[in-house]
Order: C-alpha cells, then sequence, then structure tokens
C-alpha cells in the first residue's frame, strides 16, 4: 500500500483531493475497503503526523467518520488505530485554534 512508505505518505498528506476523497469514501463501501481507508488516513494524519493532512481531513469530517466506523461493525484493527488518531487529530484542532 502506498501510505505505508514514507514517500507515499507525503505524496497522499500534500493532495487535498487525495484525502478528502479517502475520508468521503468511508462507510460507502465494504468493511474491507474501509478498513483500507482508516489505514490511508491513519498513516497520512496521526503516523506521519503530518498538519497538512490533519486540516484537510478535519475540514472533511474525517473525525466524525471515524468515530462513526469505530462504532460499527468494523475490524479490531480499525478500533486499535482510530484512538491514537482521535486523540491526535483532536489535540491538532486544539492548538490550531488556539494559536
Amino acid at each position: 500500500m502506498v501510505s505505508t512508505c514514507t514517500e507515499g505518505r507525503t505524496t497522499i498528506s500534500k493532495d487535498e483531493n487525495c484525502v478528502t476523497a479517502v475520508v468521503h469514501r468511508l462507510m460507502k463501501v465494504s468493511l474491507a475497503v474501509t478498513d483500507q481507508g482508516i489505514g490511508v488516513i491513519w498513516s497520512s494524519c496521526y503516523m506521519s503526523r503530518d498538519r497538512m493532512a490533519q486540516e484537510f481531513a478535519m475540514r472533511n469530517n474525517g473525525l466524525t467518520k471515524v468515530l462513526l466506523v469505530m462504532q460499527s461493525n468494523c475490524f479490531e484493527t480499525v478500533r486499535q488505530i482510530g484512538v491514537p488518531f482521535i486523540i491526535a487529530t483532536k489535540n491538532c484542532k486544539i492548538k490550531s485554534s488556539n494559536s
């Protein structure tokens, strides 16, 4: 998967259309594809700590969608990576609103 290497995460993170497309398709596709989408968002926003990708995801209700996916019948891996993602995104939002 492209989001597992540094170059791939950087490319995804810099492209608002890519992050937006992944966020918009969450929960509109199969459980396996939703799991992969969460993985892409997690690796771009949390693992690489890319502020631009976090802002793109937040602007497109990424936090809400991740929470909804976690509350649905999702894979356990989604729940495991969802919690740190939510914490990082929440902290990012708080920091950026105080700046």
